[in-house]
Parts: structure tokens; C-alpha cells; sequence
């Protein structure tokens, strides 16, 4: 599948299908030259949490509301769920802390409470992580932003566990990296959210010459920062 074209050549085995299914893959292919792209809830909870001075910040707070599944999960099933979950709850406590307007809050409260019970389930068992980049960066750092929502918002919830053999130890050694001004390492770059306050206007970092942080909203969006006014 290329460019969200679902088509399959093996399917064809007349070769006049073969040749309408082929020209019909070349055809989507021209139409869509740098790929077709679908919302992330990871990246849109990350925006929703970091940009609320972002225009769109209302819809898509609006779109981690509606895409919650049934058992208050996010993402893909298993351990693929874990970091989009994590990343819109955060996203939606992120707002209840700052009362965004908007969605009304007994509705968002209780999408947080949905996603706080599954990964509660989730995080006291043995998860079969994913390798997925920077996972055990990206990880601490969310389950680290939820506790501190949750101190804060006094809703009386425990903190959420880390994953078992995760640690806070290399977030922590990342952070003080990005905060000496050192260069970031290209692979870093496309999780620079994890550095936290520590990412904004970081003086080892330069943008891309189209504006961003490492091909990522998240990341981009870490390094901007709150803009001043104009």
C-alpha cells in the first residue's frame, strides 16, 4: 500500500486487470506526489497539550473526544494503544487544568477518566511494548505530565506506574542535554516534546528551511513554545 492507495497487484491475474489495476496505482500516485496523510491522535494530543494558541485548538480537542474508542482507549489494539492514549489523555487533562473553553468540561472529564482507567489496566500489567521510536522516552515522559495533571486537578487518582524497566533516569539526562545548548542528535529531534519546558527556543536546534522540528507537529510545536504576542 503506498500513499493510502489500497490496491493490490497480486490480485490481478488477467493481464488486462493487471494493466487497469497498475494504471490505477500510477494514477493515485500522481494525483497525491507526496503521500496522502492521515490525523495522528498522538500528534494531535501533543498539539492540544503544547499549541493551545493554535488556531484549530477547539477541533482538535473536539477530535480526541470522538475518536475514544468504546473502552476509553486510543490507537491500535495491544501495545500500540498505549502511546496515543497516553498522549490524548494528556492532552484533555492538559485542557481541564487550563480550562480551555470549548467542549464542556463534565464531557471531557470524563473522556479523561475513561482513558485513566484503561491505562491504569494497562500499566499494572506486563505490556508487550512495541518498538516503536523513541517509546521508552516517550513514555516516561507522558505517564510523568498525567501525575503531575492529576496533583494538580486533586481528582484523587494514584499515579500512573511506569511500564515495567522503564525508567525516568534517561528523560532526565536528555533534558539537562537540550538545556546545555549542546547539538541534538538528528534522531532526537523527532521527539523533542519529551524535553519538556526544556525544548522551547533550545539554542541547539534550527529549524528545518520549511519551519519545522524534525518532520513533527509535536516537535515543532515543543521548540516554539508560547510565541509572545505579535
Amino acid at each position: 500500500m503506498k500513499n493510502g492507495t489500497n490496491v493490490s497487484l497480486a490480485t490481478a491475474t488477467d493481464p488486462a486487470d493487471l494493466t487497469a489495476t497498475a494504471n490505477e496505482l500510477l494514477a493515485s500516485l500522481m494525483l497525491r506526489p507526496w503521500g496522502q496523510v492521515s490525523p495522528s491522535v498522538y500528534e494531535t494530543g501533543r498539539l492540544v497539550s503544547l499549541a493551545p494558541w493554535l488556531t484549530g485548538h477547539g477541533e482538535r480537542i473536539g477530535y480526541l473526544v470522538r475518536t475514544q474508542r468504546p473502552d476509553g482507549s486510543w490507537g491500535a489494539p495491544d501495545g500500540y494503544g498505549l502511546v496515543p492514549t497516553l498522549s490524548a489523555t494528556e492532552g484533555i487533562l492538559a485542557a481541564l487544568t487550563r480550562s480551555d473553553p470549548g467542549i464542556g468540561r463534565d464531557r471531557l472529564l470524563e473522556t479523561a477518566e475513561r482513558g485513566l482507567k484503561v491505562l491504569g489496566g494497562w500499566l499494572k500489567e506486563r505490556l508487550d511494548l512495541p518498538d516503536m521510536p523513541a517509546i521508552e522516552h516517550i513514555v516516561p515522559s507522558l505517564v510523568s505530565l498525567i501525575n503531575q495533571h492529576l496533583a494538580e486537578l486533586g481528582a484523587g487518582h494514584e499515579p500512573l506506574p511506569l511500564p515495567e524497566g522503564m525508567t525516568y533516569d534517561t528523560l532526565r539526562l536528555v533534558r539537562e542535554w537540550i538545556k546545555s545548548g549542546a547539538e541534538v542528535p538528528e534522531k532526537l529531534l523527532h521527539a523533542l516534546e519529551i524535553a519538556g519546558a526544556e525544548a522551547a527556543g533550545a539554542p541547539g536546534i534550527r529549524p528545518t528551511p520549511i519551519g519545522t522540528i524534525g518532520a513533527s507537529p509535536a516537535a515543532t510545536a515543543a521548540w516554539l513554545g508560547r510565541p509572545e504576542a505579535g
